[in-house]
């Protein structure tokens, strides 16, 4: 319809100017510049930024789907492999391969590298899709990580909060393991850690899904709540046409 009423405009005007030459060539042209100003409309535009002021986003994956069923995980239930795989390490090739295997949209590390703190990164998803995940692991946390679970794909905004995959116990000790099932942070992108502390003991993995705790900086701990930590949303997601 905004085609059609944009094409019309065009029409009228070149009548009240009392157009002698006007011919179908004139419409096709102006329908081929429509088409061009109008190329991207079956896409949305997706803009992820980074809130904090200390953390970073490991590379992001972003789905476009249309199964509702398609969850990446439960909160109060247990990671899968595959969460564990982001939240601990900020691996997710083998969640994107599931999603691919099911015939989803993927897109892989839209920003190039990490996301650090006050930083955004846009990508676009085909409106074929009605749903939308999304996940990536907080650096520097033990397993936490912000995802976007099945969502409605349309336009709007909205905070992603931190999540604690339960994978790991929070020690907050920096050692360079991101593997799943090694424990310790894997860096302090920032720079600022403590890297010779031994980590907080007695804490124990939580075992399932749940809010994180945000960053305690404990006895032990290699990170500092003023530099490391958060109080609000970890990041944004902004969806528009």
């Amino acid at each position: 319809m905004k085609k059609i009423a944009v094409l019309l405009t065009f029409l009228l005007s070149v009548s009240l100017a009392g157009c002698a030459d006007f011919s179908m060539s004139s419409v096709k042209n102006s329908v081929a510049k429509l088409k061009f100003w109008d190329k991207d409309s079956d896409q949305y535009t997706i803009t992820v930024t980074n809130l904090t002021s200390g953390a970073y986003l490991t590379p992001i994956l972003a789905v476009g789907h249309s199964d509702q069923q398609t969850r990446m995980f439960a909160f109060g239930k247990a990671a899968s492999e595959e969460v564990q795989a982001v939240a601990e390490g900020g691996n997710f090739e083998a969640l994107a391969t599931q999603f691919e295997d099911a015939g989803a949209e993927v897109v892989e590390n839209p920003a190039g590298d990490l996301l650090g703190p006050g930083e955004m990164t846009t990508f676009t998803l085909s409106k074929d899709n009605t749903r939308i995940s999304l996940i990536t692991m907080i650096l520097p946390t033990n397993d936490g990580f912000i995802a976007l679970d099945n969502a409605n794909l349309h336009t709007g905004s909205q905070f992603l909060y931190a999540l604690d995959a339960g994978t790991e116990a929070n020690d907050e000790q920096v050692t360079g393991g991101g593997a799943p099932n090694t424990p310790g942070i894997p860096a302090d992108p920032g720079g600022k850690a403590d890297m010779n502390a031994n980590g907080i003991s007695g804490v124990k993995a939580e075992g399932a899904v749940d809010r994180h705790p945000g960053i305690s900086g404990e006895a032990g701990s290699a990170l500092d709540p003023e530099i490391h930590g958060w109080s609000g949303p970890i990041a944004s997601i902004e969806i528009s046409e």
